[in-house]
């Protein structure tokens, strides 16, 4: 397994460590569009698409995604958020998903 997908993996889990202490409404809000580029050097590499939650996410929520990488990778892990509005962008210009058969 590559190391790009156990970040997968472990972000996976520690959105469902929010569940703890936050509403899904809040982590959909603030974390749903994050995406992981890359993980290499200790060095876990996410992005956003909204210069807004860019913003929030450092401000209140980074040190805690820090600290829930390093514990469940057992080491010292750095994340570094970026901002992609190209992400934004592209995801107005997908068309929107069919309706699930009921």
């Amino acid at each position: 397994m590559a190391y790009i997908d156990i970040c997968k993996e472990v972000w996976q889990e520690i959105l469902e460590g929010f569940h703890d202490t936050m509403p899904s409404s809040t982590i959909d809000l603030w974390f749903k569009d994050i995406k992981i580029i890359s993980f290499k050097n200790d060095v876990v590499k996410m992005t956003i698409n909204s210069p807004f939650k860019h913003d929030i996410i450092r401000k209140k929520y980074l040190a805690r995604i820090e600290r829930d990488f390093s514990t469940l990778l057992g080491f010292d892990v750095t994340v570094d958020l970026d901002c992609d509005e190209r992400m934004e962008e592209e995801k107005k210009e997908e068309p929107p998903s069919p309706a699930p058969a009921i």
